[in-house]
């Protein structure tokens, strides 16, 4: 059969009307669907096993009595047998279950301007709301990272945990008023302080954290007298500085951990400046911390 003749052969109608090249590539085009459709399910059960698998920052625990004479700060609310950083209206409660009296929580803002009691937008947020997690990771796709009000409200928590808005907080500090509490604000820090106070939060019932030195003088314009300056933005300052700052302005310090050598503690005691070290959840940790002098330690599960 010369070429031609074979060009009419495949390019005549069979049977069913099609041609024979049609049909070639109606099946080619079938096999490479198939062949792309099991690759997309294999890199999707790879995905999924990576995050079940996958270190948790949110991991729940269980508590230890440390019975320790420092001073305890409940971190992220407390921790959780099901969770931590969930600054959840439960975690508050067990934190002053276990004899805490300042509890650190994590303020931020919802897209429409609402203070609400979270870690961040990202990896924890997702963490703790797993029921809610196409939606999650919807938002950035269309350019949102935050919830509404409304959504943060509605969104189902790991273990079927409360989630906590600044007006709810205000009302569970003044049922609860030998507890303070010390603020990381994760937005502009005055207009989380300005926001707490005007929802009635008694003065005396809220530390401030700062987070570089410029912030003291607006912090103290605004009639605060206890304030903790937190290294955790403020990484590459000599602690010397930072000890001899604290000193002059009579404010408390927060360290890193890593940071917390008896060197470093020593330069603090000499000037008489609080050291707090944050997050100690080893008991044995904290007993090292103890003996070397710092203050206290930031914890989720020690009391």
């Amino acid at each position: 059969m010369t070429s031609a003749a074979q060009d009419r052969h495949d390019e005549a109608p069979g049977p069913g009307g099609e041609t024979v090249h049609g049909e070639v590539t109606r099946r080619r085009w079938r096999k490479q669907w198939l062949a792309f459709s099991l690759l997309l399910l294999f890199g999707l059960l790879a995905l999924f096993q990576w995050w079940i698998e996958r270190p948790s920052l949110t991991l729940g625990g269980q508590a230890v009595d440390l019975n320790l004479p420092i001073d305890l700060i409940s971190h992220a609310g407390a921790g959780l047998p099901v969770a931590t950083y969930s600054n959840s209206v439960e975690a508050l409660d067990l934190a002053v279950a276990r004899g805490h009296r300042a509890i650190e929580i994590d303020l931020h803002e919802t897209r429409d301007g609402h203070l609400i009691a979270a870690h961040d937008w990202d990896e924890t947020y997702r963490e703790l709301h797993p029921a809610s997690l196409p939606g999650l990771f919807l938002r950035p796709l269309i350019g949102v990272a935050a919830p509404s009000h409304s959504e943060f409200i509605a969104e189902r928590m790991r273990g079927g945990l409360t989630p906590l808005d600044a007006a709810h907080l205000a009302a569970w500090l003044k049922a609860h008023p030998a507890v303070s509490i010390v603020t990381d604000a994760k937005g502009d820090n005055l207009t989380t302080l300005r926001t707490l106070l005007a929802l009635g939060i008694r003065q005396e019932q809220i530390i401030p954290q700062i987070y570089s030195r410029g912030e003291l003088a607006a912090v103290r314009r605004l009639g605060f007298g206890r304030v903790i300056y937190t290294l955790y933005r403020d990484i590459g300052i000599p602690l010397q500085e930072v000890a001899e700052f604290a000193r002059a302005n009579g404010v408390a310090v927060t360290i890193h951990d890593a940071r917390a050598s008896p060197a470093a503690i020593a330069l603090f005691r000499r000037r008489q400046v609080p050291l707090y070290v944050h997050t100690v959840n080893d008991p044995e940790r904290a007993r090292i911390l103890a003996d070397w002098g710092v203050t206290g330690v930031y914890t989720d599960f020690l009391y």
